[in-house]
């Protein structure tokens, strides 16, 4: 089965359910935005206030923060690749991951993956290793989330909004899926490659990892609500645990066409305990604006990498080629008489 045709196969059957849910994300959020507007004394804040509050500084901590989660990703990404797909391109990866991140903000998650796929397969990499990767990372992704979200959840949510128990069950799925010997088996069925193992260490050492990185996305989101309502460094893990948990929801529905919403519907929901209902939705929308700006920039760093790789490829081919069309110096022949 050519893997452009599944994907539009797929795509077309379940475009109208997943259009129906991304506007009803939409929906929800916009209701929600004008309930608390017009019902939560949220007119009296002072636009000007918010603004002085956030300046440059705050989205160069933000950023900065972003970018060391950025490398702790790209180190996953590339140590999988290296495991699973035998290429140790450290500076590949990080072109390629730094790209194809801002394309998970198109409608539908799998069209980041067709990025990768087809970029991959310019440097040799077969098709379906670089989706076996794609499946453990976001097996992996969601796994750590779930322990971070645990580990950290705020006792002021106990009993309200999101149960801790979807998460542990969650938790305990990933942890069956992720077995070596579970895993495996799933690889060898889906692409019949005996020879791509994982082991447990390797598995614990990509958790760990982007448990640093859910790290990382909490602090954007504490930083953040800092800015509009000052916090206590103590809540900083109530925080991260809170980032956690939305960044797990906003992947496992990342599926849906026009998800915008998902994401800042749960900090909303999350973050009013802590701050209130009026700022929580503020940072919500403060949190989308930063990291889609971050995922932008450095897709066009990776971009500009990319594109001044390929000037220097075709530079040096174009040498090549002259060089080969130059001709060639005809070196004298001496006539040596015949001897009498």
């Amino acid at each position: 089965m050519r893997f452009p045709g599944w994907i539009a196969r797929r795509w077309s059957s379940r475009n109208v359910l997943k259009a129906s849910l991304g506007l009803l994300s939409v929906t929800a959020l916009t209701s929600f935005a004008l309930y608390i507007f017009l019902y939560k004394n949220a007119k009296t804040i002072n636009i000007q206030d918010i603004i002085g509050h956030l300046g440059f500084t705050t989205f160069a901590i933000t950023s900065a923060i972003y970018a060391l989660a950025m490398v702790f990703s790209v180190i996953v990404w590339g140590w999988m690749m290296g495991t699973v797909g035998h290429n140790w391109q450290w500076w590949e990866h990080a072109k390629i991951y730094f790209i194809t991140t801002f394309t998970r903000r198109l409608p539908g998650a799998i069209w980041y993956m067709i990025g990768r796929v087809m970029m991959y397969e310019r440097l040799g990499v077969p098709r379906t290793q670089t989706i076996i990767v794609g499946g453990i990372e976001a097996g992996v992704l969601i796994a750590s989330g779930l322990v971070v979200a645990l580990l950290a959840w705020p006792t002021s949510l106990l009993g309200q909004a999101l149960s801790p128990g979807w998460f542990i069950a969650g938790a305990i799925g990933c942890v069956i899926v992720l077995n070596p010997q579970v895993l495996g088996a799933i690889i060898r069925k889906v692409s019949r490659q005996p020879d791509i193992q994982v082991s447990y260490p390797q598995l614990l050492g990509w958790m760990l990892i982007h448990s640093l990185t859910w790290a990382c996305n909490g602090s954007i989101l504490f930083a953040l609500a800092n800015s509009i309502h000052p916090l206590q460094p103590s809540q900083l893990p109530a925080v991260i645990g809170i980032g956690a948990a939305t960044g797990v929801m906003s992947f496992l529905l990342s599926i849906v066409p026009f998800g915008l919403g998902i994401q800042e519907i749960t900090i909303t929901v999350l973050l009013t305990p802590i701050i209130g209902e009026a700022d929580a939705l503020i940072v919500a929308l403060l949190a989308r604006a930063v990291l889609t700006f971050n995922e932008l920039l450095w897709a066009i760093i990776g971009g500009v990498w990319n594109i001044q790789e390929l000037y220097e490829s075709i530079r040096k081919a174009r040498i090549s080629l002259s060089e080969a069309k130059k001709p060639k110096e005809v070196e004298a022949i001496e006539v040596v008489p015949p001897a009498k």
